[in-house]
């Protein structure tokens, strides 16, 4: 992964983007999302930076899918997804259901 990101920030001067983590987060991005097309349109529909949050601290597609709808139903900030993430709203909406 260090060699791809230095040589595509070589190839690609004016690309923010290309670091050795993001490059990590991109990978793990595709392998979460692969299979699941609802929620690849989804994920297009928000921040990388959101996407990333969602993926890292999430364990399965029907909370990602929660987060990522409510995202864009709220308009959330990063900060705000966070704290909602944290507070466990996901269990809690599904233990009221």
């Amino acid at each position: 992964m260090e060699q791809l990101s230095t040589d595509l920030r070589i190839a690609f001067p004016d690309m923010k983007g290309l670091s050795v983590q993001n490059l990590w987060y991109m990978r793990q991005f595709y392998t979460t999302y692969r299979g699941f097309l609802n929620l690849q349109t989804l994920s297009g529909e928000i921040a990388w930076s959101h996407n990333v949050l969602i993926m890292c601290q999430t364990e399965t597609p029907e909370e990602r899918e929660f987060y990522l709808k409510m995202v864009i139903r709220e308009h959330w900030s990063y900060r705000e997804l966070q704290r909602q993430i944290d507070s466990g709203l996901f269990i809690r909406y599904m233990s009221v259901k």
